[in-house]
């Protein structure tokens, strides 16, 4: 898991690097509402990150095979609200500076390794509570 969060990492500073690369070009395939939408997307991940932390934070990954998974607040909505929050925000923080580099790595690079990570964290759910 530490290597995929330091690719998540590098993704990150693709992002930020080629935000500047060809603004004429990402000027006319972005426009400012579009820009504004991305960083919409972002503070949405965020406050769902945050919000999945307040309920989880009273949790510990071995309380889960002693008692029910939390099912309240956002819990109660999806499934792995802070790595989805964590792919809303790369891919808006993407769209925000208009990194159509930053898009294309997000959709290729981030996305495999949220669901690499749900898979796992999946896998481990179910081998504790089968315990």
């Amino acid at each position: 898991m530490y290597l995929l969060s330091l690719l998540s990492f590098f993704v990150l500073i693709a992002i930020v690097v080629f935000s500047g690369v060809s603004l004429e070009i990402n000027y006319t395939i972005l426009k400012p509402w579009i820009r504004w939408t991305g960083g919409a997307i972002f503070f949405l991940g965020y406050a769902m990150r945050l919000w999945a932390w307040g309920i989880t934070r009273k949790y510990d990954i071995r309380d889960i095979a002693y008692g029910p998974l939390p099912q309240k607040g956002i819990y109660r909505i999806m499934k792995h609200p802070k790595l989805w929050g964590a792919f809303m925000m790369y891919t808006g923080l993407a769209i925000g500076v208009s990194s159509v580099v930053g898009i294309f790595l997000c959709l290729l690079i981030i996305l495999p390794i949220t669901l690499y990570r749900i898979k796992v964290y999946e896998g481990t759910l179910t081998e504790l509570v089968s315990h």
